[in-house]
């Protein structure tokens, strides 16, 4: 049976979006093949940069570091549920009532749930169209813990709305194991069951990780 790898990692630039307060990424020459005859660049960015796992220790005082994360939590059968019809607050029951139209024998096939809405259309945009366009509320994160799902990942910048700075859906999700994948791109992806595959870098000590997300589809 063939197999089609699908990226949907968000790519890392200066200008992309990023959430308030969070470091620029910036890439700089420290070689080059002109000069050294090899070339070498030094990159800085943000833990939260792009395509990103958060780790417990990102809201949770002593929490488990990224390097330290069983990686099987970033692999398996991977649910992606279409949104994109949405374009308000998104809250459990919503994510629910559309989870009820996949078929019982689908939902069991997979432990990660992706979730894509409108977002994943206008990943171009500014970080601001982006945000006022739709976000979850605080409810989703209850809901991820009586799932049964162990991994969620998200097509938004924060699983958390911005004016919500006691981070709900971050505390309930971290603190009960469930893994959280931000920042994915969607757009073009059918509503289905795919292989996953989203490895963090090993990162010392550090509360989250960039990371390549993939979908594998058989067909």
């Amino acid at each position: 049976m063939a197999k089609r790898i699908i990226d949907i990692s968000v790519c890392i630039s200066p200008d992309m979006p990023i959430c308030p307060g969070d470091p620029i990424p910036s890439f700089k020459g420290s070689s080059s093949i002109v000069h050294d005859g090899f070339a070498v660049s030094k990159i800085s960015m943000g833990t939260h940069t792009g395509t990103h796992i958060d780790a417990p220790s990102h809201i949770i005082e002593g929490g488990a570091s990224i390097n330290t994360i069983a990686l099987d939590n970033f692999y398996g059968k991977a649910l992606v549920l279409d949104l994109g019809d949405l374009n308000r607050v998104i809250s459990g029951n919503v994510v629910e009532s559309h989870l009820e139209r996949v078929a019982a024998h689908e939902k069991e096939k997979a432990a990660i749930l992706l979730l894509k809405t409108s977002c994943s259309e206008s990943l171009s945009m500014d970080s601001e169209t982006q945000r006022s366009n739709i976000f979850f509320d605080g409810t989703l994160g209850q809901w991820f813990v009586n799932s049964g799902f162990k991994t969620v990942g998200i097509d938004m910048l924060s699983i958390d709305p911005e004016y919500d700075h006691a981070l709900p859906n971050h505390h309930l999700l971290l603190k009960n194991n469930i893994c959280i994948i931000e920042n994915l791109d969607l757009n073009g992806v059918e509503e289905g069951i795919y292989e996953f595959v989203c490895l963090p870098l090993k990162l010392m000590g550090c509360d989250a990780s960039p990371a390549r997300a993939i979908l594998i589809e058989e067909y």
